[in-house]
């Protein structure tokens, strides 16, 4: 999906796609698979950070992503030098304060004209509950959560990508994402407020709706 935005709007905005002067930072990168696959094919360069000492030490190790960072605090650890990008492939939603994450990497992580690429589980896509999620989001609570900590969303949409093994999960919209900027002044503001009636009566249609695919999946996979 990172991929496919930054093709889409390249020709808009020529600076949307990294090149060999630029470093991504990868949020929650695990064993640094997801750089590691952005590096080889822009030639940048790639930090892998992750409270996982294992897996830091598997991406410096397999990939040769020297730099990588074993977090210790991740509202306040800072790197080398500040990236051109940041990538948080499911793991924004395990922060228990996502508006002090953004505003610490806008101001100690990200370069001004730096780009935050976001991927979370869709509010209305996805069958269950995970409890070490600290918060869900739809599209209106992603942009307005993005925007309060001071950037400007460029693109929100859903997908259903990554496909997983398991029927239960493909929905084809269980995934969120979003690409960013750090707002500028004239950056159109967002005012709407959560209508939780409407939010509760989409859960219940959604919730529902997954439910029975998974079942009607399951019913196929039998015959």
């Amino acid at each position: 999906a990172f991929f496919d935005i930054v093709q889409e709007l390249k020709s808009e905005i020529p600076s949307i796609e990294p090149n060999t002067k630029d470093l991504i930072i990868d949020y929650g990168s695990y064993q640094g698979i997801f750089i590691n696959t952005l590096v080889n094919y822009w030639k940048c360069s790639g930090i892998a950070y992750d409270f996982n000492q294992s897996g830091i030490q598997f991406a410096k190790r397999a990939f040769g992503l020297k730099k990588s960072v074993v977090a210790e605090d991740i509202y306040n650890d800072v790197f080398y030098k500040k990236a051109r990008f940041i990538t948080s492939i499911h793991n924004f939603e395990h922060l228990d304060d996502p508006i002090r994450f953004l505003n610490h990497i806008k101001e100690n992580v990200l370069l001004r004209d730096g780009w935050l690429y976001i991927e979370v589980p869709n509010l209305y896509g996805f069958p269950l509950s995970d409890p070490t999620h600290f918060f869900t989001y739809n599209e209106d609570s992603l942009r307005y959560t993005i925007e309060k900590g001071g950037f400007h969303a460029k693109r929100i949409w859903l997908t259903g990508k990554p496909y997983y093994s398991n029927p239960m999960w493909n929905t084809g919209y269980q995934n969120l994402h979003c690409i960013a900027k750090v707002a500028t002044n004239s950056a159109k503001k967002t005012n709407s407020q959560a209508k939780a009636d409407i939010i509760y009566i989409k859960l219940r249609r959604s919730y529902r709706n997954t439910s029975i695919k998974f079942i009607l999946n399951q019913y196929k996979e039998l015959f």
